[in-house]
């Protein structure tokens, strides 16, 4: 099941398979529209945003739509450390009271965009254009302030986050 909410990007990703004793199912929900998104502004792991009313609307329909899932047992839920994240989650537990107490994983932080961070895509994209097109065609080889962000977001994924969702116990996820 999938259910694509508004804007495109944001969207409840739930892959429903068949009952399998050693199976975990992950489901992995973005935070809803913040003011930078909605504004046009960069964000990355900058903790300035919040979520705009479109954005509370989106988790509302979100947490709306996990309580007509209410057999989906959600056996552990881990966050993001940034405000917009949490707030998401605490919209949720409007619909899903029973949700687990969260952890917050630093692993799930988005994207540092260092110099980038709280400015406009508008201006980004005029004051340079080839590392805002790399951004959206090439990102392995966007470079910003010196550094590869796609490249260090998935490296910090790979070894903060992944090993943690890696060790989730199977049988307590039953």
């Amino acid at each position: 099941m999938h259910v694509q909410m508004s804007p495109p990007r944001l969207s409840l990703v739930l892959l429903l398979l068949p009952p399998c004793a050693s199976a975990v199912r992950f489901l992995v929900l973005r935070h809803g529209q913040t003011d930078h998104n909605r504004d046009g502004i960069i964000q990355g792991s900058s903790d300035v945003s919040r979520l705009s009313d479109r954005g509370r609307t989106q988790a509302r329909e979100v947490g709306a739509a996990l309580a007509r899932l209410g057999d989906v047992r959600v056996a552990r839920t881990f966050l993001s450390p940034l405000a917009r994240a949490q707030q998401t989650h605490e919209i949720l537990l409007l619909d899903r009271p029973d949700l687990p107490t969260p952890t917050t994983l630093d692993g799930l932080r988005e994207i540092d965009l260092s110099s980038w961070e709280g400015r406009a895509k508008a201006e980004l994209r005029a004051e340079q254009p080839d590392v805002y097109a790399a951004w959206q065609c090439d990102p392995l080889a966007m470079v910003v302030d010196g550094r590869k962000p796609i490249v260090e977001l998935w490296e910090r994924a790979r070894s903060a986050a992944w090993p943690t969702l890696r060790a989730v116990d199977t049988a307590a996820a039953e």
